[in-house]
């Protein structure tokens, strides 16, 4: 192996480790809006859920636009999304046909982070925060693959079934571990209940 291949090895595993640490920072920052979205505040949802007039998560999160295809809530879609990417990132070598269906997916998935932008600005003309970091998370996942991988229209077919497979069973996972988070009851001084309703 020349030094070329050398560095282009090091920057891929540079590439790698920073989408790791994005997608990280991405489900976590998922876990909190589910958390607020069961009544369970942490320090960070506090301080930064709402600030001034224009910044208010709640009014965000619990909008009617809040939910996919009225479904599942978008907190859980991006939990379950940066799940998969952190699980594809280790489960994948570095190489383009590996990358190449989480690229699409990915390119797939831009256009929400558009009306994700505008129902804030527009619809509700509130914003959130964490959203917005989510949103950006993304398109950092985007641009990193987008310079890691040779684009064209060929799809390679296994990878892409074990991507679709893996996407399915982390979306099923996080809709499942949600029933096992307990809501707060605001009505009942701050008791918990447990609650299998839907966030």
């Amino acid at each position: 192996m020349n030094k070329t291949n050398f560095l282009l090895a090091d920057l891929r595993l540079i590439s790698k480790s920073i989408l790791f640490f994005v997608n990280a920072a991405g489900c976590y920052l998922s876990y909190l809006l589910i958390l607020k979205d069961k009544n369970q505040y942490s320090h960070l949802l506090r301080k930064f859920c709402v600030a001034g007039s224009h910044i208010d998560c709640n009014q965000v999160t619990k909008s009617r636009y809040s939910k996919l295809f009225g479904l599942i809530a978008l907190a859980e879609a991006g939990m379950a999304y940066f799940v998969t990417v952190i699980l594809w990132l280790m489960i994948a070598p570095l190489s383009s046909n590996w990358l190449a269906p989480l690229w699409w997916f990915i390119l797939a998935l831009l256009p929400f982070t558009f009306w994700s932008l505008f129902i804030q600005a527009f619809l509700i003309q509130k914003w959130c925060l964490f959203c917005c970091a989510i949103v950006l998370f993304l398109w950092i996942n985007a641009g990193i693959l987008y310079c890691q991988i040779s684009i064209d229209f060929a799809i390679p077919l296994v990878e892409s079934a074990l991507l679709a497979l893996l996407i399915l069973v982390c979306t099923a996972a996080v809709m499942y571990a949600r029933q096992a988070i307990p809501v707060i009851d605001m009505q009942n001084k701050g008791k918990w209940r447990v609650s299998n309703s839907t966030i």
